[in-house]
């Protein structure tokens, strides 16, 4: 379990500093790194950040998303009973 809470821990105090500080270098690197940028861009929106900022955050996020969604569709694939494989007919 520590290593997943790790990263939720470290967003969590980047984001109390980031909300006395939303333009400062901690803030905009840690809202890069996507296991923090969730949890960083929620507490630096208010603050009107630039777009590019929010758009650079989002962008450098769902590609991890969407590879951590295929790793996980692949192995529920081959553990779980009841998923039908395709067939190659």
């Amino acid at each position: 379990m520590l290593p997943i809470t790790i990263p939720l821990v470290l967003g969590m105090f980047v984001m109390i500093n980031s909300s006395m500080n939303p333009s400062g270098q901690l803030a905009v690197i840690f809202s890069m790194i996507p296991f923090t940028s969730p949890i960083v861009m929620m507490a630096r929106i208010p603050f009107d950040i630039p777009a590019i900022q929010i758009l650079a955050s989002a962008a450098l996020l769902y590609p991890y998303l969407y590879r951590y969604h295929m790793v996980g569709r692949k192995d529920i694939q081959n553990r779980h009973p009841y998923v039908r494989k395709k067939s190659n007919l």
